[in-house]
């Protein structure tokens, strides 16, 4: 998950610079997405004491993941603007659920550290590699910037939408089978 969740945050200010955006709003598309973060870290935490951790984390993972794939819709200024406030809300939870969710997994109070820090140790090593791997699935750019159409620019990041889409998926199954593994059954109401 961590290895996908930033590839727009890295990505979104070229795309838009490639669009013919001007640099100041291609620019501010970035600082829209990290402040709606910052209300999508609040709410989700909030249900997530009502609902579960993992309950919670499924819907924005897999809304994450539809999000993503529907950047190459995204083409002109309003429509930007738009896709990274509600890719920024939805990414929030995904970066603040993941220690509560540990927390409600581990039985053993005494090995909540441990888990801890492999859990991250594992997403800090999905975070370093994921939009590198994303950025070497963009097509390099063979005409120049200014006389771009929008068929090109799409083209040219379709494979960095793809992968960052395709792995919040693999991301989604994998909480879909956590979430089976641990309660063995299919029930809402249950916390986890």
């Amino acid at each position: 998950m961590m290895a996908t969740a930033y590839i727009p945050f890295f990505y979104i200010q070229d795309y838009a610079l490639k669009l013919s955006l001007d640099a100041e709003s291609a620019f501010s598309l970035l600082s829209i997405m990290n402040a709606s973060s910052l209300l999508g870290r609040l709410a989700p935490n909030y249900l997530a004491d009502r609902f579960g951790g993992v309950n919670i984390m499924l819907p924005c993972c897999l809304l994450s993941s539809l999000v993503i794939f529907i950047f190459p819709l995204a083409v002109e200024k309003s429509s930007l603007i738009a896709i990274s406030v509600v890719y920024g809300f939805i990414s929030g939870g995904m970066v603040s659920l993941p220690a509560p969710i540990i927390a409600a997994l581990t039985s053993d109070v005494g090995e909540l550290g441990a888990r801890m820090g492999m859990a991250y140790s594992i997403a800090a090593f999905g975070g370093l590699v994921g939009s590198p791997v994303a950025g070497a699935a963009k097509r390099d750019a063979t005409v120049d910037v200014s006389g771009r159409a929008v068929e090109d620019v799409r083209r040219e990041f379709w494979g960095v939408w793809f992968v960052g889409g395709g792995g919040m998926l693999l991301a989604t199954a994998l909480l879909v089978v956590t979430r089976w593994l641990r309660v063995s059954r299919w029930s809402w109401t249950l916390r986890i």
